[in-house]
């Protein structure tokens, strides 16, 4: 009778050995997965907002007829947006399987709490056929239902892609110069986001 309970208890262990094998390699793929579908280029640094220099890769906007013209050439696409006063910057990012492009103004960086590259918004990019999970969502949608869906604060559409904004969900500071300023740089970049086009 004890030899027939040792012999069950074997059993639940080797089922349960099995089961835990199986989510380190369900986990072990999902990891592999995201580092081979990561870019060569994984973050790209921020550059100054006034444009001199033509360099491929550069976060560098220019003043163009009633506005300011945001190029980002690594992904191909550039932007409008029509308050002068406003310099916006980006900087890449890759995780969790989408890019993302954070969006500040510089004058930021002058006031406490108001650091961060994303203190615009934030910008994400996905194929048309991408499927991506929302908060409060967690149904898997195709990228062009989303954006069909009215999803983000602003989308934008060029060539193969669209784009998602995710305008900053508090103020970086108590101050209301900087809250000023962070209020135009949000609005900025939402033109900028829905004026999108190719290069």
């Amino acid at each position: 009778m004890n030899h027939r309970y040792q012999s069950g208890s074997t059993i639940h262990i080797v089922i349960i050995t099995i089961l835990i094998a199986a989510v380190l390699g369900l986990l072990g793929f999902v990891f592999w997965q995201n580092f081979v579908n990561k870019p060569a280029t994984s973050t790209e640094s921020t550059g100054s907002s006034t444009v001199a220099d033509e360099t491929p890769d550069s976060t560098a906007s220019e003043q163009v007829g009633t506005g300011t013209l945001l190029a980002v050439s690594s992904w191909g696409i550039q932007g409008r947006y029509v308050d002068g006063s406003v310099k916006l910057q980006y900087e890449l990012n890759t995780s969790f399987g989408s890019e993302s492009l954070s969006l500040t103004d510089p004058r930021l960086a002058d006031y406490t709490g108001c650091t961060d590259p994303h203190e615009a918004g934030y910008v994400q990019r996905y194929l048309a056929n991408q499927e991506f999970f929302t908060i409060g969502d967690q149904t898997p949608k195709k990228a062009s239902v989303r954006y069909a869906e009215g999803y983000g604060a602003a989308r934008g559409h060029a060539g193969d892609y669209y784009y998602f904004y995710t305008s900053p969900q508090a103020s970086c500071s108590t101050d209301a110069t900087a809250s000023a300023i962070q209020e135009a740089a949000a609005n900025a970049a939402k033109e900028f986001v829905t004026s999108l086009e190719e290069i």
